[in-house]
């Protein structure tokens, strides 16, 4: 049971370099929530991406989880940036097949979808 105001532990692989255990998931779900909302969509890759950016992400799920101190731990910082990069990814991945398929029905790329 988690004690108000208390941290969630997530467990950093040690063999595999990834997030394990219990919480995984929902720290996933935490950390692409904050990539989605805060992340500029004209960057490329998680490594264009400015270091601000990620201190704020970093910054906003610790709050929330416990997955060691990523401003000196080394391999949390590249389990968790592991992580970050792949879920940054895959947003960008499904934007470009919604965007593909809007053209596909004929809309304009310049006009907003929503405005018909």
């Amino acid at each position: 049971m988690r004690i108000l105001g208390s941290r969630i532990s997530v467990t950093l692989g040690a063999q595999s370099g990834a997030i394990e255990g219990a919480n995984a998931s929902t720290f996933g779900i935490e950390l692409g929530s904050h990539i989605r909302r805060h992340v500029p969509l004209h960057k490329e890759t998680w490594g264009a991406i400015d270091d601000g950016c990620k201190e704020a992400i970093f910054t906003a799920v610790a709050q929330k989880y416990d997955f060691g101190d990523w401003k000196t731990d080394a391999r949390a910082v590249a389990v968790v940036g592991k992580l970050a990069m792949h879920i940054s990814r895959e947003f960008r991945v499904e934007l470009y097949k919604a965007y593909k398929k809007l053209l596909e029905k004929g809309h304009d790329s310049k006009e907003c979808p929503y405005d018909t």
